[in-house]
């Protein structure tokens, strides 16, 4: 395979020691499929490619249309960082007229061609964006299809040793609260505008504060702006205008409380310079971090921002400590994997299908009153995220169930696998493990016949989020649950049982409104539905059939993985579980259920041991927008 890489070298001149290094990183993954030749587009020597030959294109969306009126490329790749540009302009057009700045607040490097950005996104087989799902919508609103593009959080050379990380217990604080805004150039794209009302504050620059400034102004306009803070702040600002040596990085991020980035699109893995050293992200959901744990900056609202800030000054030493562990821990679980997650996303583009393989079991018993509004809204996301397969298995139905549900593929329009099983009444978890071993995709889905999913972007979310936490086996999307030992008297809002049988609390909304904001680890998640990572299944087993009929499998087989050090996560989507098999039983199939429950609570607690500490992760969540 003969494979053209193309980047710029004048980003590493312009201070971004981010874009050599994906370059660098890209080139290894490259190399072992196929011949690399390495194009510098920044001088765009013509003779290098003109009349030849490439299998796949890789680099950056600015340089494929000229290139592709050169040579021929069979298949191109698009790497692409930060928000779409035209969203990005709309917001600084916003906040220049919102604050009444001139001009020359846009006199930084040369604006992007959108254009040409337009026409090379059109011709692109697929893009892969170093960014998060706020980045990922604003390539959907421009109207890309959300199979052509997927997000990657980003990552750096640093990264790829996990023992230059800090241990938590190293992570210290002082009194004064310490500040960081880095970035290759400071302009008004990156957040430098606002970072300069917010300091220049006279309430916040009273404070027992300072604030390092690391980079190189854009343009006039923000060299000014760097002298009147200097002005406001007099020996708490610190500025570092020429590049630090690794060493000096490292002093000035070690010492820092909090890095400040509240950009308004653009991407810079600088940052994460600064979260490797535990300082605690202050950002915008447009930098393309999904982690900011104060609060996420309005990009646009400077009087939000300034509460935001001035909340991390009432922040005691204990809790600055606290939140610089849990930055690091989101590093190494979100941002250290990113060679190995672009690695398989190139070589899935290659097969193909940017997006993984989904399979999707749906057991269903005697449902024919209710079922096709339930697989109506399932028909609808499948075909949404296209690459994946149906598996409906008829557990003992004497109804009508199989003839509507089969009646009503027949009059849409079908462009997966479906796949039908009969079987005698054989209870949930039999029947999940018939689909479940059945399944070839990456990533299963189990799904009760009374769970109807309204979210039609349900799949590219969750295969999203999954594809960039290799730690997680499991998410759900109906609720979570946190188990405790039996004894355990809990109290709070939401769902909790305390009976002497077991002792849970559901988690969703109702325990906690910020929980639907959030992507969040639990210690099991209720079916409806479960996806699993089929690499789990294959290697630690599917449900566990002695719980059978039904009752405790998926507590389980959540319980099972994290044994195995692996994640339970849960995003609450627009799910609605109705419930409607276990409000028709009689009186003979409720007390069977109740027995069933007591033993299998029993099989449960025997085999593991809850715990009572629940300082579980999360993320901020982003849902997938798009028509």
């Amino acid at each position: 395979m003969r494979i053209l890489l193309c980047y710029e070298a004048v980003e590493a001149a312009a201070g971004s020691k981010a874009a050599g290094q994906l370059t660098a990183v890209l080139h290894d993954l490259l190399a072992p499929i196929g011949a690399v030749t390495l194009f510098n587009a920044s001088f765009f020597d013509e003779r290098i490619v003109q009349g030849q030959s490439y299998d796949l294109y890789v680099g950056g969306p600015y340089h494929l249309l000229r290139i592709k009126g050169l040579c021929h490329i069979k298949k191109s790749i698009l790497i692409t960082t930060g928000l779409h540009p035209h969203e990005i302009n709309h917001s600084t057009t916003r906040l220049k007229a919102g604050h009444n700045l001139p001009d020359d607040v846009f006199h930084e490097t040369a604006a992007p061609n959108v254009d040409e950005l337009e026409q090379s996104i059109k011709l692109a087989d697929f893009i892969i964006g170093i960014g998060n799902i706020e980045t990922y919508n604003s390539y959907i609103k421009r109207g890309l299809p959300k199979w052509k593009i997927k997000m990657l959080l980003g990552g750096i050379a640093a990264l790829d040793q996990p023992n230059t990380l800090p241990s938590s217990e190293s992570v210290k604080t002082g009194q004064r609260r310490v500040y960081t805004y880095s970035a290759p150039k400071l302009g008004l794209n990156n957040g430098f505008e606002a970072v300069f009302l917010l300091f220049s504050s006279s309430d916040i620059a009273s404070q027992n504060l300072e604030l390092h400034v690391v980079g190189q102004p854009a343009n006039k306009f923000f060299n000014n702006r760097l002298l009147q803070l200097k002005a406001v702040l007099g020996d708490k600002l610190f500025v570092h205008r020429d590049e630090l040596n690794d060493a000096q990085s490292a002093e000035l991020l070690s010492n820092t409380d909090f890095i400040v980035y509240p950009s308004l699109g653009q991407y810079d893995s600088t940052i994460l310079q600064g979260l490797i050293h535990g300082a605690i992200p202050l950002v915008t959901a447009q930098s393309g971090i999904d982690f900011s744990p104060i609060g996420v900056f309005d990009p646009l609202d400077h009087l939000q921002q300034k509460q935001l800030l001035q909340r991390t000054l009432q922040l005691s030493d204990q809790e600055i400590v606290y939140w610089k562990k849990k930055t690091i821990e989101y590093v190494k679980e979100y941002h250290l994997p990113y060679k190995q997650v672009l690695d398989k996303t190139i070589k899935d583009c290659l097969n193909g299908n940017l997006y993984p393989k989904i399979s999707i079991t749906l057991p269903v018993f005697n449902k024919e009153a209710t079922i096709v509004p339930l697989i109506a809204e399932l028909h609808r996301a499948v075909s949404e995220y296209k690459n994946a397969e149906l598996r409906i298995i008829f557990d003992g139905c004497y109804d009508q169930s199989e003839y509507v549900v089969k009646q009503f593929f027949q009059t849409v329009q079908v462009d997966y696998s479906i796949a039908y099983e009969t079987t005698p009444n054989i209870f949930e978890i039999k029947t999940n493990n018939i689909g479940l071993k059945k399944s070839s995709g990456a990533y299963c889905v189990i799904l009760q016949d009374d769970n109807y999913v309204y979210d039609k972007n349900i799949f590219y979310e969750v295969v999203q989020f999954m594809d960039k936490n290799t730690s997680c086996a499991i998410v759900g999307c109906l609720s979570g649950v946190n188990f405790y030992p039996r004894g355990t008297m809990l109290s709070g809002p939401g769902q909790i049982s305390c009976s002497a049988n077991e002792v849970y609390w559901r988690q969703d909304e109702k325990a906690d409104p910020n929980l639907k904001n959030r992507v969040f680890e639990v210690d099991a998640c209720m079916r409806g539905p479960l996806v699993i990572r089929k690499s789990f299944l294959e290697q630690y087993g599917y449900l566990d059939e002695c719980y059978a009929p039904l009752y405790q499998d998926d507590m389980d087989i959540c319980f099972r993985a994290k044994h195995y050090g692996y994640k339970v996560y849960c995003m609450m989507s627009d799910v609605e579980n109705r419930s409607l098999t276990m409000a028709h039983y009689d009186t003979g199939m409720s007390r069977m259920f109740q027995e069933v429950m007591e033993r299998n609570t029993n099989i449960f607690y025997a085999r593991w041991t809850p715990s009572t500490n629940k300082d579980y992760a999360w993320i901020h969540r982003t849902r997938v927008d798009g028509s």
